[in-house]
This record gives structure tokens, sequence and C-alpha cells, in this order.
């Protein structure tokens, strides 16, 4: 996927396509990064031109504490994300493209799908893990962080 900037994030005014997540708590736009990852952001793209497209976000973690480290000596748990999944979208075989340091706002791809992740904090323990198919405006995170502070079902993996 080539060399990526220290900041390689979208100019604020770039004209790309978005999509849009509409939420109790407000809409996420997502505005897609067709350079770094043409084929899974065309995918989200198609599907959110369908008629009816739904998905949900299903998992939600806030920022770790300074100095929450975790097994495998990275900051957590909580892993800063709000992961979700396409309604219907079962499919698991998108390709890796893209794949800079994770950084907050950026929606990344799990493995080769179908769930997905927006960080809510920077991720360089992940190194280059994660496909980046799109990105949130840093200003425009709000509804993002207002879904970590949602009251939530504590599970811990493994109990």
């Amino acid at each position: 996927a080539g060399m990526f900037k220290a900041d390689d994030r979208l100019a604020k005014h770039a004209n790309v396509g978005a999509v849009v997540f509409h939420t109790a708590q407000g809409d996420i736009r997502v505005r897609l990064r067709e350079d770094l990852s043409p084929v899974v952001a065309g995918m989200f793209k198609a599907f959110a031109s369908k008629p009816g497209a739904s998905g949900s976000f299903y998992r939600s973690e806030a920022v770790p504490e300074p100095g929450a480290i975790d097994n495998f000596g990275g900051p957590g748990p909580p892993y800063a994300l709000v992961q979700g999944r396409l309604d219907g979208n079962q499919r698991s075989d998108l390709p890796r493209e893209g794949a800079p340091k994770v950084r907050r706002g950026h929606a990344c791809l799990i493995g080769g799908g179908p769930d997905f992740f927006i960080a809510v904090g920077g991720h360089p323990e992940w190194g280059n893990g994660h496909t980046v198919w799109g990105e949130v405006d840093l200003d425009e995170m709000r509804t993002v962080d207002a879904i970590t502070r949602l009251d939530v079902k504590k599970e811990t993996w493994g109990e």
C-alpha cells in the first residue's frame, strides 16, 4: 500500500464521497478514502446507496486511562473504538488495502470484514494492521465520542 506521511488525513475540504451513519446520538459522516482503499471504500459506498441500507454499532470502548496496559503491552482496556457491522453484509473476503497507523477518526475494516470500527483514539501499537477505508473529521467526532459515553453492558472476554 506504499508509504504514508506522518499526517495522512484528508484535507478539510477534499472533494471525496462520504457515507453517513444515522444514530440516536446524531449523524456520523465518514469521508471515503478511495485514495487508500478503493475496493473497500467502494464497497461501503455501494452498500450505503442501496435503499433501506442499515447497520448497527454493537461495541463501544472509551479511551483508556493513562498508564492502562493490556496483556499485549498496548494501551487498554478499554480500546478506544466504536465497532459496527452493516446489516446483511456478511462479506469477509475484502482485500487488505491502505493501512497507515490507525489514528483518531479513522474508519477501519476488521480483517476482511464484515465488521469495522471507528477509532476514538490513535493506535500506533497496531502498526499497519487495519485497512483504513474512511475518516471522520476530527471536529465531527462528537457523535462517536457520545456513543462511548453511553451506558453499556460490561463484558470481559473469557469470563
